[in-house]
C-alpha cells in the first residue's frame, strides 16, 4: 500500500508540474510557482476522494480530504519548487521527515498532523 500510496502522490506531482509549464512564459519562474501551488491545492481539493493519481495506482481514499489535508500536502508539494542552497534541498527534507515520520507513527505528514488514515 506504502508504493501505490508513493505513486499516486508522483503521478499526481507530474500532472499539476505538466498542466502548470504553459503558465511558465506567461507569469515568470517566482509566479509560476505560486501559480503551480494553487493548482494543487485546487486540484486535491476538487478530487478530494478519487484523483488521477489514485485512479492509476488502483487506490481511493475512505473518505474526502479536507480542506487542512490540502493544504498540508500542498507545502509538501512546494518542496519540490523551492529550495535554500541547492537543488531539491528542501525536497530531501521533506522526505526525510515522511520516511521518519512513516516509521515513528505510521503515517505521513499530512495524515498525522489532519488525523486522516487512508483505507
Amino acid at each position: 500500500m506504502f508504493w501505490r500510496r508513493v505513486s499516486a502522490s508522483a503521478h499526481n506531482c507530474a500532472l499539476i508540474i505538466v498542466v502548470g509549464l504553459p503558465l511558465l512564459p506567461i507569469l515568470g519562474k517566482d509566479n509560476w510557482r505560486v501559480a503551480l501551488i494553487a493548482i494543487c491545492f485546487g486540484y486535491h481539493w476538487v478530487f478530494r476522494r478519487h484523483c488521477l493519481g489514485n485512479h492509476l495506482a488502483g487506490v481511493r481514499n475512505a473518505r474526502p480530504l479536507g480542506v487542512l489535508y490540502c493544504a498540508v500536502y500542498t507545502a509538501g508539494f512546494s518542496t519540490i519548487l523551492w529550495s535554500v542552497f541547492v537543488p531539491f534541498d528542501l525536497l530531501f527534507v521533506y522526505v526525510a521527515a515522511q520516511a521518519a515520520c512513516l516509521r515513528l507513527c505510521g503515517q505521513t505528514i499530512p495524515g498525522y498532523l489532519t488525523g486522516y488514515r487512508p483505507a
